[in-house]
C-alpha cells in the first residue's frame, strides 16, 4: 500500500509548496497535535516520509520526529507506524486510527523480528556434559574430512550431535527443534578448549549456529531448502 493513500484514509490533508522531494506533503491537526508528513531522503540516502510536528496538551510540549517507509504492507501496518511515532503521548480524545494503530503494533517489522527471534531454535546443556562433547569432537578433527558435515538435532530432551564417526547424545533443556542443522566439521575447530562453569546455550539464528560465545555458519544439504537462502 502506498503510504500516501494511507495518509488520505487517516484524514491527513494535502499541503503544497513545502520543501519536499515530492509533493504534496500531508498535515494532520487536532486540539493537541500538529503533524506533517514530508517525503525526504534520509541520512542513509533512503527515501522516507518524515513525520514531524508538535504535541501540546497544556501541560506537555513535545517535538515529534520520526521516519516511516513510502510503502507499507497494509492499512493496519501503516496505522501502526504512525501510532508508534505518537506512542508516548496521552491524548484526551485520540482518533480511532491511533488507538487501533497501537493495538496493531505487532505488525511492525521489528516486532515481527523480535517474535521470530524469541521462537528461534535453542536449547541449554550443562557445561560438564558439553565439555565431554567438545573433547570428542576435537579428537576427530585431524582424522576427518574437513568438508564433512556435523548435524545438530534436539527433540526437547536430548541434543544429538552426529559427526561422521560418532553420535554424541547430551541431556538438554528447551523446546524441540523442527529440523536438523548442519555445520562443516572443520569449523568446529573454533570450539573453545575450556568452558566457563555455567550452562552452555545453543541457538539458531540468521543462518548460524551459536554455541556459547562462538558462532558457526550453517550448511544446507543438497536439495534442502533453507529459510536463510531467501
Amino acid at each position: 500500500m502506498n503510504t500516501r493513500e494511507l495518509f488520505e484514509i487517516l484524514g491527513f490533508e494535502q499541503i503544497w509548496g513545502t520543501m519536499t522531494d515530492q509533493e504534496p506533503a500531508y498535515r494532520y491537526k487536532s486540539d493537541s497535535l500538529e503533524l506533517t508528513a514530508t517525503q525526504v531522503t534520509n541520512m542513509s540516502f533512503y527515501p522516507v516520509f518524515l513525520l514531524a510536528g508538535v504535541f501540546h496538551d497544556g501541560r506537555t510540549l513535545a517535538e515529534i520526529n520520526y521516519q516511516m517507509p513510502l510503502e507499507v504492507e497494509s492499512f493496519k501496518q501503516g496505522a501502526a507506524f504512525v501510532a508508534y511515532a505518537l506512542r508516548h503521548y496521552q491524548f484526551k480524545s485520540p482518533p480511532a486510527w491511533l488507538s487501533n494503530g497501537l493495538q496493531w503494533a505487532d505488525l511492525l517489522p521489528w516486532e515481527r523480528i523480535r517474535r521470530e527471534y524469541e521462537k528461534r531454535p535453542k536449547c541449554t546443556v550443562e557445561w560438564e556434559w558439553f565439555r565431554i562433547a567438545i573433547k570428542k569432537i576435537r579428537n576427530q578433527l585431524k582424522d576427518t574430512d574437513p568438508d564433512s558435515l556435523v548435524s545438530f538435532k534436539f527433540d526437547g530432551e536430548v541434543l544429538r550431535i552426529k559427526t561422521p564417526n560418532e553420535l554424541i547424545a547430551l541431556s538438554a533443556q528447551g523446546v524441540a527443534w523442527d529440523q536438523d542443522y548442519y555445520v562443516c566439521m572443520a569449523s568446529l575447530d573454533e570450539l573453545p578448549q575450556r568452558l566457563i562453569r555455567q550452562p552452555v546455550h545453543l541457538d539458531i539464528w540468521e543462518g548460524r549456529l551459536t554455541i556459547g560465545n562462538r558462532s558457526f555458519e550453517l550448511v544446507s544439504l543438497p536439495g534442502q531448502i533453507s529459510l536463510f537462502d531467501f
